[in-house]
């Protein structure tokens, strides 16, 4: 499992040296494999509302029944320790600029990434 998770972890990321899949193993034989990154990257791991991260649990889940077992796949962020590791202090701040609105947001123009293509080989897992 932990190799399927660094393969797909490190084909989408930008700083592939920086990450590390921790394995910990419960005493009711559940497996928690936390997914580490450089800070730049937890962003892309979790992606937009949380849609890569749940990707990857899906297929991972998948592997894991096929073996019989239970994985469950962590991202460490700052809602998990109130800071993220990035240092400073875990109270919250106090920002004085406006936050954007959905509208906003909706109205941003959105660049075009071009198609992936040609073959490549999948590794066995």
């Amino acid at each position: 499992m932990k190799d399927l998770v660094t393969y797909i972890v490190k084909a989408i990321v930008e700083n592939s040296e920086a990450v590390n899949i921790e394995e910990s193993v419960l005493a009711d034989g559940k497996i928690i494999l936390t997914i580490h990154t450089a800070p730049t990257d937890v962003g892309l791991v979790i992606g937009k509302m949380g849609k890569t991260i749940n990707a990857i649990r899906s297929l991972v889940k998948i592997k894991a029944i096929k073996e019989g077992k239970f994985v469950d796949v962590k991202v460490p962020s700052d809602r998990d320790n109130g800071n993220g590791g990035m240092g400073g202090s875990s109270a919250p701040s106090q920002s004085t600029q406006p936050t954007q609105t959905d509208d906003a947001v909706a109205a941003m123009p959105t660049e075009t990434s071009p198609a992936v293509t040609g073959e490549f080989e999948v590794p066995n897992f």
